[in-house]
């Protein structure tokens, strides 16, 4: 064995472990986790919004209603105002309502569609309105019979399409006077907080209001932890690829490349797979 030029002649170089056949590849990880972060960062629930300062009580809301029920085909203008009354004490209900006061709110809120000719928001109120109180049908001296908003409303028929909302860190979710999370998705939807307490009338596009969800407070630094430890991986690899293309200068010193490019690997492997798991707990932490 010879040595020409700083280079050991005589003795074949042991193949490193080759980044490209390594378990994570070029950048493959990096990529990944950066991925992963980025999308838990995005999805992470707003923090809770203090509850408005007003209360009101249903037995102060019913009658809003009754009066809008009254003023329907005989003053627009009464209705109108009515209705800008109910939009601003709807936030402020102190208690959680029924299904069957939620379907007077949600038949309000089609009426109030269907006098602005948004057919759609009116299909989708009165649809929500049919799955909360099925009983129920528009007196005919309120809405004759051949009038479209008894047509619009005996169409509008509910399906079973969901999604699920996150549970919050503090009390629960109720869904047109029903404690539950699956929110439908084709109809529109009555959300309440009872804790703090909070109320919103929801199109099917609309967002739910921001809440704290359950364990948001470990989200972040689990998310910061899986971040952390990706880039330590990424970084591991990345001196592992560089101890790679160094040349040995002895055979004693091409063993130890080869032995220490192995433990970096397997290092950097295993801080990768902690770093995966530390994002995807995150990414699934409390959303069941």
């Amino acid at each position: 064995m010879t040595a020409t030029d700083g280079h050991v002649t005589g003795c074949p170089r042991a193949p490193a472990p080759s980044p490209a056949g390594s378990p994570l590849g070029h950048g493959t990880l990096a990529a990944m986790l950066l991925s992963l972060l980025a999308g838990a960062l995005a999805s992470e629930p707003a923090a809770s919004v203090s509850a408005p300062p007003c209360r009101t009580p249903w037995a102060e809301l019913a009658p809003t209603l009754d009066g809008l029920d009254a003023a329907w085909g005989i003053s627009e203008a009464s209705f109108r105002a009515g209705f800008d009354r109910l939009e601003a004490a709807l936030p402020c209900l102190a208690e959680v309502v029924t299904p069957t006061a939620a379907a007077r709110i949600h038949r309000a809120q089609g009426l109030d569609a269907f006098l602005h000719r948004d057919l759609d928001r009116a299909r989708a109120a009165f649809a929500a309105a049919r799955a909360a109180d099925p009983a129920y049908t528009f007196p005919v001296a309120m809405v004759p019979e051949a009038n479209p908003v008894r047509k619009l409303y005996d169409s509008a028929t509910p399906t079973g399409a969901t999604t699920r909302l996150p549970p919050p860190a503090r009390g629960g979710v109720w869904l047109d006077g029903v404690a539950t999370r699956e929110r439908p998705t084709d109809r529109a939807t009555l959300f309440q907080l009872d804790t703090p307490m909070k109320s919103e009338w929801l199109a099917p596009p609309d967002p739910p209001p921001a809440y704290r969800a359950r364990g948001q407070g470990f989200r972040l630094p689990l998310l910061l932890a899986g971040g952390a430890t990706g880039a330590t991986s990424a970084g591991l690899y990345l001196v592992a690829d560089a101890r790679t293309r160094q040349v040995p200068t002895s055979e004693t010193d091409l063993q130890d490349i080869g032995a220490s490019n192995r433990r970096l690997v397997v290092t950097s492997a295993s801080l990768g797979v902690v770093a995966l798991g530390c994002v995807t707990t995150a990414l699934v932490w409390g959303r069941w």
